[in-house]
């Protein structure tokens, strides 16, 4: 992550001279939105990803599908206050007008907008005062009355859904970083429930602007959302779980800015992050532990220091001097062939290597802080960093399927063997659909969108369905989709939305 070629601010500053391209195709029509236009009951998208495990798909959607893409059109493309790089959460409202619905989205100035389903800007927060930027997404309450997100003072706020009014009370906002000036909230909120209890959790990385520097460790904290009491995890010096000023720990980068920042498993009631570039000491008994899988306990309280357990690379010093993240996405979590509960891990870096770890033993040898020991390791079909979380499908017969997406294309694999000898294999490649945005899956679809297009693709073939090109440039955004449409950002600060016109809908 040290090099400047991820640097948001370069990206930003091009646009004014970029000319984006886009791909000519048939012109979508525009759909009517003030009927109702979806049955069943509406449902959120509340946090990156759509669900705690961050496995991107959502097979509960009643309308699109292989057999009625092909109908999407576009609803609307309208201007934001600001721009986001991340992936918008929406709030239902219990009700089928897409007017009554709210998507949140993150700016990178740090200010939350809300509009309704149409696109209307309903209410924005406060510039907040603070230095830098974010790429962080906001993440749902699960009481569905409050919206929390990333400000660039260092915090983490609470608004009220409908009227954007802050929480001031009980403890928020919520410190998590000493260091906004270096310390990056890049990744998304994560929201899980743990034990009955919900938290919140934010993590940290540093600016890839001027080269990864400054006095900044990656860490996560979980933030327990009935009181707002904090627990830290540090990836450098860990025996330490308080959030660091400046000079608090000797060793520096380990960040965490994988787009789901926490992933949670509910299976083995942990949270699970994966750090970059940085010092690991951790097989000579120390506290370091960059370019590392870890295992944590939910609410993140300390035991000794260390985590429940770990997974290094035996090549982890190659990884952190070549700029070679482990951390640059995220750890997606399957079930072995014949099972139903995820007890594999399936990751793949800057190296472009993909590592099958198991859940329950990561390295093989009962504990954290030793290296190896995953149970597979494959090049990623399409070669290249990988930059974007994997999608996870399971399909009709109760197998995993991955979907990983990078800048040269997009690749389908496929666990199988048996529960004692769990083996990825590649289905199809796609190298027309690279992106490093982040894919949904819905219904025997995978939709993936890169500058200038938006795609839906067959997930057991690869073959593109339906496109459409009025989109602009691409960074880290991510489309959702959910109640019968298609949402997503772009870097021109628009805001696009997708659906099926009038005819399509069974409308109850």
């Amino acid at each position: 992550m040290r090099r400047g070629a991820y640097a948001l601010a370069f990206l930003l500053g091009l646009l004014s001279l970029a000319q984006v391209t886009r791909t000519a195709g048939p012109r979508p029509g525009r759909a009517h939105v003030r009927v109702l236009q979806f049955s069943g009951v509406p449902r959120d998208w509340p946090q990156f990803n759509f669900d705690a495990r961050h496995s991107g798909e959502n097979n509960e959607e009643p309308s699109l599908g292989p057999d009625t893409v092909a109908g999407l059109q576009l609803l609307f493309r309208k201007k934001l206050p600001a721009i986001s790089d991340g992936s918008p959460v929406l709030w239902a409202n219990n009700r089928r007008r897409r007017a009554s619905h709210y998507l949140f989205l993150t700016a990178t100035n740090g200010t939350l907008m809300a509009t309704d389903g149409e696109g209307n800007l309903r209410w924005t927060s406060a510039p907040p005062d603070g230095p830098r930027w974010t790429t962080s997404s906001p993440a749902l309450d699960p009481s569905r009355q409050w919206v929390y997100s990333y400000a660039l003072d260092g915090r983490v706020h609470k608004y009220a859904v409908v009227s954007g009014e802050e929480d001031v009370s009980g403890g928020w906002p919520v410190l998590v970083t000493r260091k906004p000036d270096v310390e990056k909230e890049s990744a998304a909120l994560s929201i899980a429930t743990w034990r009955g209890t919900s938290y919140l959790y934010v993590t940290f990385a540093g600016y890839p602007d001027p080269g990864d520097a400054g006095d900044y460790q990656g860490h996560v904290v979980a933030i327990r959302l009935p009181d707002a009491h904090t627990n830290t995890f540090n990836a450098l010096c860990s025996h330490h779980n308080t959030v660091f000023g400046y000079g608090d720990c000797g060793s520096v980068r380990a960040g965490v800015w994988a787009r789901p920042g926490v992933v949670y498993n509910e299976a083995d009631e942990s949270v699970y992050v994966v750090t970059s570039n940085g010092s690991f000491t951790a097989n000579a008994g120390g506290t370091n532990w960059g370019d590392s899988i870890l295992r944590l306990p939910g609410d993140l309280h300390p035991r000794h220091g260390k985590p429940l357990d770990s997974y290094t690379p035996e090549e982890f010093e190659v990884l952190d001097t070549e700029d070679l993240d482990l951390g640059s996405s995220g750890l997606a979590l399957v079930a072995r062939p014949g099972e139903s509960l995820p007890t594999l891990g399936v990751h793949a870096g800057k190296d472009s290597i993909i590592r099958v770890v198991d859940l329950r033993n990561l390295s093989g040898q009962g504990g954290p802080g030793f290296v190896g020991g995953e149970l597979q390791r494959l090049k990623l079909p399409q070669d290249g960093y990988n930059l974007a979380t994997p999608a996870v499908r399971v399909d009709d017969d109760g197998n995993s399927w991955l979907y990983f997406a990078n800048d040269r294309g997009i690749s389908a694999l496929e666990m199988t063997g048996d529960a004692d000898a769990p083996r990825l294999v590649e289905r199809w490649r796609n190298p027309d659909a690279g992106t490093n945005s982040s894919p949904v899956v819905v219904n025997g679809l995978v939709f993936v969108v890169r500058t200038g297009r938006i795609s839906a693709l067959d997930a057991e073939t690869g073959q593109e369905l339906w496109f459409d090109t009025h989109i602009g440039p691409i960074h880290w955004q991510s489309p959702i989709v959910i109640n019968g449409a298609v949402y997503v950002t772009d870097l021109d600060g628009m805001l696009a939305a997708y659906a099926l016109p009038d005819e399509f809908y069974l409308v109850k």
